[in-house]
């Protein structure tokens, strides 16, 4: 039956499914010259966000750290880390499980959960996060009325590297 599920989900939820009529994914302004914004999701993690961080650090860049509320509560001080360096904070839901198949309500707890285990974690007033990037990208109608309604805007992303393939680097930059 996973096997099953998971073909099913990859057919029809693929990150680039858009819904008419539906605020799935909502672009971000463009910038006035050339820009790219920099997303990380599933953390934090404890040995990459730090590596991450320390990189960012060195070219004076910011990013976008996409956060799952279980991780937050495990490495607060990665959380802290990230809000004290100037990086923006988004919601990746409470776990990094799919939420297609989950209620309007499943999904209000979850978040909300998330948000409070962000926010705990962060250990300072931090601006609450707006953006959600849905583990996975996988998006439903469901999933885009209660982020609207609970004030988030739903993001995905223009490309992806696929960097969670077993790649080299040479593959992964072309």
């Amino acid at each position: 039956m996973a096997g099953g599920l998971s073909a099913y989900f990859a057919r029809t939820f693929s990150p680039r499914t858009i819904f008419s009529g539906c605020p799935l994914l909502t672009r971000l302004p463009r910038s006035g010259g050339n820009a790219v914004a920099l997303t990380f999701d599933d953390g934090p993690h404890r040995d990459t966000t730090p590596r991450i961080l320390d990189a960012l650090a060195a070219a004076d860049a910011r990013a976008t750290f996409f956060v799952v509320g279980e991780r937050a509560t495990q490495y607060p001080e990665i959380v802290r880390r990230i809000v004290r360096e100037g990086h923006t904070i988004g919601i990746h839901g409470l776990q990094h499980r799919t939420m297609v198949l989950q209620s309007e309500s499943e999904i209000e707890r979850g978040l909300e959960e998330a948000l409070m285990r962000i926010e705990q974690a962060a250990g300072e007033k931090l601006p609450r996060p707006l953006l959600l990037r849905p583990p996975y990208g996988f998006r439903t109608r469901t999933l885009a009325r209660t982020a609207q309604r609970l004030g988030f805007v739903t993001v995905a992303w223009s490309l992806d590297p696929r960097d969670y393939d077993p790649t080299d680097t040479e593959t992964l930059t072309a």
